[in-house]
């Protein structure tokens, strides 16, 4: 079993169902809690592709930039590499707040781009 098996199974779930019919309703903050390893990446997925064009861009907060990357890595496997984006920190150091990272400036600029130029939905992992 592949990813994209788990995926469709996932998106066939009532609460799936339930999630994307209260996206299209309220479209406002949603805490998930309580899935272990990569559920959450599948419902996040499960519910971007049921929500369709009409969707608002979806924004994952996490708690630390590994959670993140491994979030945004999933996703990726998940769903078009063109809808997943990164949004790092813009420091090279939580102690050296003073030193920018270049590389991690080039991302940020890219989802601000996609966020700013296009109409159709994406996911923003930070």
């Amino acid at each position: 079993m592949i990813l994209s098996d788990f995926l469709h199974i996932y998106s066939r779930h009532p609460h799936i169902d339930a999630l994307t019919t209260w996206l299209h309703s309220n479209g406002k903050n949603l805490k998930i809690i309580g899935l272990n390893g990569s559920a959450l990446s599948l419902v996040i997925a499960s519910v971007f592709k049921n929500a369709g064009s009409a969707a608002s861009p979806f924004l994952l907060i996490m708690e630390d930039a590994d959670e993140a990357a491994y979030t945004y890595h999933d996703l990726k496997s998940c769903l078009d590499e063109s809808d997943v984006f990164f949004f790092p920190s813009s420091y090279q150091k939580a102690i050296k707040l003073v030193q920018l990272d270049a590389s991690n400036e080039v991302l940020r600029t890219e989802v601000l781009n996609r966020l700013a130029n296009h109409d159709s939905p994406c996911v923003v992992v930070t």
